[in-house]
């Protein structure tokens, strides 16, 4: 997972990068993970699918972290690990990961949504970049 922050007055931004569409969709999914504990101290005994449709690709990319984070908010599921199957404006994401435990996980941030705000995903060369906010 590559990803860096970007300068956000009061959110955090952040770009992340994958080879393929999917590659990058997996690493935003697992980038929210790492910015609510540290990602590394996840078990992935938990298997769980999720699948979104949107309007656009953009939009169901939106829609996928929306659930991420009601399913954190709901489950305190996080995902280790995370494979995307896209088929046109549909994203399943299969993860693995892990409850989270305050006894075990050390928090980060609390992660509120991600927003349309300066979300913008771009091809550029051999890889797709992605840059998103995180209202926290």
């Amino acid at each position: 997972m590559n990803y860096q922050f970007f300068e956000h007055t009061a959110d955090i931004g952040v770009i992340v990068e994958g080879k393929t569409i999917e590659e990058l969709i997996s690493n935003l999914v697992l980038v929210f993970s790492d910015l609510t504990t540290d990602i590394e101290k996840l078990d992935n005994s938990i298997e769980m699918v999720i699948s979104v449709n949107g309007k656009d690709l953009e939009d169901a990319i939106i829609r996928l972290i929306e659930e991420v984070i009601f399913i954190f908010e709901t489950k305190k599921f996080l995902p280790k690990e995370c494979s995307i199957l896209l088929e046109d404006k549909r994203i399943t994401s299969r993860m693995k990961g892990d409850r989270f435990d305050l006894s075990k996980h050390n928090p980060k941030f609390i992660i509120k949504a991600i927003t349309y705000h300066q979300f913008k995903l771009q091809k550029d060369n051999d890889k797709y970049i992605l840059k998103a906010v995180f209202d926290v």
